[in-house]
């Protein structure tokens, strides 16, 4: 019984961290996508205002 409990904390444990991964993997490439496009518009409104 002990066995199969641990065996299924790990398989959560693993799926848990993976999912999290693939959480924060999204949201970083969407912070940088965001950031990205952020800088592109703050650098167009200095060169119009220029």
């Amino acid at each position: 019984f002990l066995f199969i409990f641990s065996f299924t904390f790990k398989c959560l444990k693993l799926w848990f961290s993976s999912l999290f991964l693939n959480m924060f993997y999204h949201l970083n490439i969407q912070l940088k996508t965001l950031f990205s496009f952020l800088t592109c518009s703050e650098t167009n409104i200095e060169a119009s205002s220029s």
